[in-house]
């Protein structure tokens, strides 16, 4: 939460704090945190940016099992 608040224009920031949230089967807050590093990689062109969105459809079919 920290490096969001610091460097809150990066996409792996949000998509490391996404993993975690995974991790600790917090699903809905790891979708959001997903999709905002997929928002910020296409509105920068991050070059990780299938890695992103690869992991956002992960949580998002997690999330719709559950």
């Amino acid at each position: 939460k920290e490096n969001v608040h610091r460097y809150p224009n990066s996409a792996n920031v949000y998509d490391s704090l996404g993993e975690a949230y995974e991790t600790d089967g917090q699903l809905a807050e790891a979708e959001k945190n997903y999709t905002i590093a997929v928002e910020l990689s296409r509105k920068n062109s991050h070059p990780n940016l299938s890695i992103y969105e690869k992991n956002l459809e992960r949580i998002q079919q997690k999330h719709a099992q559950n």
